[in-house]
């Protein structure tokens, strides 16, 4: 089948000079550009039409077969309680688990409006895992938030999860939120408030009880918004004074600029690379893991959770110390600096190892677990929410959270337009390449219609870039 579909979209749009239309006008619809060579005109357009109603009878049938997938499962989890007994009740007329089925498409049916609102802010995201070293762990995040609830899978089993109505004022709030940010144009900010509008979202549908005993798997999921590039000044500021403060403990000479730092071998500068964000923010991510997995008490987890933002930002100045030190032994800064990073990373593989092990010192023994606070609620008495109130919960969620994108499509019809803007402007050459830092100034203009600000790097030099776009040029701006 897949070969025949393939040899008659070539006789349709053949290869011409090594490139066919259906690498780039039709890549995302091959079967839209075998209709679009069709002749005469009627039989073109009743292709098309007729390509569209045999793709919606096929989605259709996917999602049926999808869904009974998921009724069948679902069941089986509920008659061997993994799950509450009540989501696999059956319907006394189609003995079909009903509950589950009308949840789980609520649910999707919410997540489907909900997804497309914030596009832009989950494709910055991704963009980011992908491109940036230093969040490609974000990519493991939904995993382990999934390992983390399988783990607590005895809640659903001792409680059936109760609606919150209160639920929905805060994802208002971060629906405002996000507003506020859209508004400044802080891509991280507008991130931040659609991760709360998921956490507002999970609170509304799983009700406090169940929400509370998740809250630490739940909370994870912040993980997926690449941030902390802010704090590379700040972290390159204390690695040069720790730097600095060492060197002269030991009496080297030394002269200090900012990042720079000049001894009589050579001079070394704290580059973006080195100012220790990757570590951190893994070591963070690594240490809120090792906290919900291996402690029960909020004390302890708050503990070790410190020492993994402590312990990483020390080490990565007694890295930079260490490093400018052994050149003033060997009496070369180039013979130093050779393999710096791979050497990095292998003390900062050791410092998590003993991190690990400092952790394991102070674990709940099997007693103290068992008289730890387990929260042993009763199982939860009385009905599940009925489909009516669900569907209309996921009505409310989606008005709710469509607050700030609504207002912001309002006020920005001007969009199409600045989107061909940019998509004209010319690429950076190299070495120059699109920078992740956020841009830290904005020009005051007055009656724009759109604006977008960029950054780009050379890795020692920055360059900003505004751009205002008016749809009819005023007097005001001149």
């Amino acid at each position: 089948t897949y070969a025949g579909v393939g040899l008659v979209s070539v006789s349709a749009l053949p290869v011409h000079h090594g490139h066919t239309l259906l690498g780039s006008r039709f890549l995302d619809a091959p079967m839209i550009g075998i209709a679009a060579q069709m002749h005469p005109l009627w039989l073109k357009e009743t292709f098309k039409y007729l390509l569209g109603a045999i793709g919606t009878l096929t989605l259709l049938g996917a999602a049926g077969s999808a869904m009974l997938g998921l009724s069948r499962l679902g069941y089986s989890l509920s008659t061997t309680r993994q799950i509450p007994s009540a989501v696999g009740r059956l319907h006394p007329v189609r003995s079909t688990p009903f509950v589950l089925i009308v949840g789980a498409g609520v649910i999707a049916a919410a997540l489907v409006v909900i997804l497309p609102l914030f596009r832009h802010e989950i494709v910055g995201a991704a963009r980011v895992w992908y491109g940036s070293k230093t969040y490609n762990h974000c990519f493991l995040v939904l995993p382990i938030v999934a390992f983390l609830i399988w783990q607590r899978r005895r809640v659903f089993r001792e409680m059936l999860p109760r609606p919150a109505l209160l639920g929905l004022a805060a994802v208002v709030a971060f629906s405002f939120v996000w507003l506020f940010a859209a508004k400044l144009d802080i891509l991280e900010a507008r991130q931040f408030a659609v991760m709360g509008i998921v956490e507002a979202l999970l609170f509304t549908f799983l009700g406090w009880a169940v929400y509370r005993r998740l809250l630490g798997p739940l909370l994870y999921l912040l993980f997926l918004v690449p941030s902390g590039q802010f704090l590379i000044p700040r972290l390159q500021d204390f690695s040069a004074r720790f730097a600095v403060a060492g060197l002269r403990l030991l009496d080297v000479p030394v002269y200090s600029n900012g990042s720079f730092i000049q001894i009589p071998e050579g001079t070394f500068v704290i580059a973006d690379a080195c100012a220790g964000l990757r570590f951190l923010v893994a070591s963070i991510a690594y240490g809120v893991l090792f906290s919900l997995v291996v402690y029960r008490s909020w004390r302890r987890r708050i503990i070790f959770i410190a020492l993994s933002l402590i312990i990483p930002v020390l080490a990565n100045g007694i890295r930079c110390f260490g490093i400018i030190f052994a050149a003033h032994l060997i009496g070369s800064a180039r013979a130093a600096v050779a393999d710096h990073i791979l050497y990095g990373w292998i003390f900062f593989s050791i410092v998590i190892f003993l991190l690990t092990l400092a952790g394991m010192t102070f674990t709940e023994g099997a007693e103290e677990r068992q008289a730890s606070p387990a929260r042993h609620e009763r199982p939860a008495e009385g009905r599940s929410a009925s489909w009516g109130v669900l569907c209309g919960l996921a009505v409310a969620s989606v008005a709710a959270a469509a607050v700030g994108p609504a207002r912001v499509a309002l006020e920005s019809r001007a969009a199409p337009y600045m989107h061909a803007v940019e998509n004209d402007l010319p690429p950076p050459a190299q070495p120059w390449n699109r920078s992740v830092n956020a841009p830290v100034w904005r020009p005051s203009v007055v009656g724009s219609q759109g604006q977008f600000v960029d950054t780009f790097s050379d890795g020692r030099n920055t360059v900003e870039r505004y751009v205002a776009f008016y749809v009819a040029h005023g007097t005001k701006n001149n």
